[in-house]
């Protein structure tokens, strides 16, 4: 019931789209974290998604795949190099541990990620890339004005399977509820060969929705941080819970918080923590099927079509 409540609400933010301002971002990519990356592709690749392993990050703990689409943004699954990494950062979560354990980590992405670690497999975080790259010390100085602050900028780079060194800049909010931004150096586009998932008929990411507690605060942030002005949806009747939408252009971003004791989002809040709910992916295949969040690692994916 859930399930369906909440796909409703996802129609909604869609038929948002081109109905109210742009933003100077749009979205990059959302990371989704799995205890076992080879099973995880599996799992994708069964369900008709095209894969491409890209190596690994994250103070070498973590090792990951991209799911491209030709729209330049994709999806990109994570997990430890080592299995026995998830329990052993599970338990330092539950014994309050983890955060003595994350000081010690200078770089700001690192220690982001490293925190998803101890965390439930499914979407975990996101990020938006700069639309006009010449703006972004503007942007970053006007946010930090107005009480934003984000950690950067931080050089990352690595070495692609064919000899050639991507370089990127990232800049990391303090809250979770918030996406880190992203630059590329040399890349405009994520550094694999765009190709077009077969079987789904996939155009991109369309929607995201991050769940968050505050949600006021959260609303106050993202219309600093995008510079739009939300569309408020009325939603009690269905899913317990209140939703501003932004439109970033082509896209769509849906800051979500409980309203009601029975909200789903409860639950999700006290096991996850604040960042995306759920996603929404475009297909052009007006015969699509919906995916089963259980067989993609617990991500809550859904699909919508577009022409």
């Amino acid at each position: 019931m859930h399930k369906i409540k909440f796909t409703i609400l996802l129609l909604c933010s869609i038929a948002c789209i081109n109905l109210f301002g742009n933003s100077i971002f749009e979205i990059n990519h959302v990371t989704i974290f799995a205890q076992n990356l080879d099973k995880a592709v599996k799992n994708f690749e069964k369900a008709g998604f095209s894969i491409i392993e890209t190596g690994n990050f994250g103070a070498g703990f973590v090792h990951n795949a991209h799911i491209p689409f030709t729209t330049g943004n994709y999806l990109e699954i994570f997990a430890p190099v080592n299995p026995k990494t998830w329990s052993q950062f599970r338990e330092l979560k539950k014994t309050g541990k983890l955060k003595e354990v994350l000081k010690g980590q200078k770089n700001m992405l690192d220690k982001r990620f490293l925190k998803h670690l101890g965390t439930i497999e499914g979407l975990t975080d996101y990020a938006l890339k700069f639309q006009d790259n010449k703006k972004i010390n503007e942007v970053i100085a006007k946010m930090k004005k107005e009480g934003l602050l984000f950690h950067g900028p931080i050089n990352m780079h690595r070495i692609t399977p064919g000899g050639v060194t991507v370089k990127w800049v990232v800049y990391v909010p303090d809250s979770d509820a918030l996406p880190f931004l992203i630059k590329w150096e040399n890349y405009q586009t994520p550094p694999v060969n765009v190709a077009e998932q077969k079987k789904l008929k996939l155009s991109g990411i369309k929607n995201i929705t991050i769940a968050v507690n505050d949600f006021k605060k959260s609303v106050d942030s993202y219309k600093i941080l995008l510079g739009v002005e939300p569309k408020y949806l009325n939603i009690e009747n269905m899913s317990y819970c209140k939703a501003a939408v932004f439109n970033l252009g082509n896209e769509t971003i849906t800051v979500v918080s409980p309203d009601n004791i029975n909200s789903m989002l409860n639950g999700f809040l006290k096991n996850h923590g604040e960042g995306p709910f759920s996603l929404t992916i475009g297909t052009t295949d007006k015969n699509f099927k919906q995916l089963s969040p259980v067989k993609l690692d617990n991500s809550n994916i859904e699909l919508i079509y577009n022409k």
